[in-house]
């Protein structure tokens, strides 16, 4: 007889797009929503997933993200003619690890 037992892997959150393309106007208020990124634990559906804008990649900060719902939101007006578009790396963790 041979028993043969299959550890768990604590597997990180999957975001449920593999990239995401926002739009937001020049102009906008401070504090304007560009959009939600949604991330699920694949070990458990009901686990509380954290968010995080991973700022080593972007050094002017012009957004934050909201690291219960995934809401990302303009820290300062932006100017099209200045900077046309931004890339940032959001991360997600789950909740307490």
């Amino acid at each position: 007889m041979l028993k043969i037992i299959v550890g768990d892997v604590d597997e990180p959150p999957l975001f449920s797009m593999p990239s995401y393309v926002m739009e937001v106007y020049e102009n906008a208020k401070i504090g304007t929503v560009v959009g939600t990124v949604l991330a699920q634990d694949p070990d458990s559906a009901n686990s509380l997933v954290r968010y995080f804008i991973d700022y080593s990649a972007e050094d002017d900060r012009c957004f934050n993200i909201d690291a219960n719902t995934g809401t990302i939101r303009t820290t300062k007006v932006l100017d099209r003619e200045e900077t046309p578009w931004y890339n940032i790396t959001v991360a997600a963790s789950e909740n307490g690890k």
